[in-house]
């Protein structure tokens, strides 16, 4: 895993929270962000024009819970807080068993992140299968059940950085 001090600049605010009413095309739940995590409104917490937050590149994985030949279509990284209260996410690619993606998350960062995964169905649609990685540090939220956690660090060679890529 490659973990780096950068600095991360936003040529534009990010937005607001989404608007989370649910739609049958895989947008996330219906979830007031600004209730969980560390309770703060998240489109408070997004750096402003032009500011560079101190950030570490972080590797994320969700092991890949059906196996081969499975009917999951993508994945994407979601999150309480910028960088992952975004519209898209963090998109996430498959490969060796696990969806994967790289973040660079503010090193002050605290709050919840959980994996949304569209699944085929066996009607011929799909639907958003929200998930935890079940070996990283997790909590129960009230809305999206079991979901992953992420803990402030102190510098981007914190060993604790690797367990948000941990699948087995």
């Amino acid at each position: 895993m490659a973990l780096g001090l950068s600095a991360c600049s936003q040529s534009t605010k990010p937005p607001t929270p989404l608007d989370r009413t649910p739609v049958t095309n895989g947008a996330p739940p219906s979830v007031d962000m600004g209730t969980i995590g560390n309770g703060e409104d998240p489109g408070t917490t997004s750096p402003p024009d032009g500011f560079l937050v101190d950030c570490c590149d972080v590797t994320f994985k969700l092991p890949d819970a059906d196996g081969p030949g499975a009917s999951e279509v993508s994945a994407v990284l979601r999150g309480a807080f910028y960088p992952l209260n975004t519209p898209d996410g963090v998109a996430l690619t498959y490969a060796n068993g696990a969806w994967t993606g790289v973040a660079c998350m503010p090193m002050t960062y605290s709050g919840i992140y959980y994996y949304d995964v569209v699944v085929n169905d066996s009607a011929g649609g799909t639907y958003s299968d929200y998930r935890a990685n079940p070996f990283a540090p997790s909590a129960v939220d009230e809305t999206l059940g079991t979901v992953n956690t992420f803990s402030p660090v102190t510098s981007c060679s914190d060993a604790s950085l690797t367990l948000y890529s941990t699948v087995m």
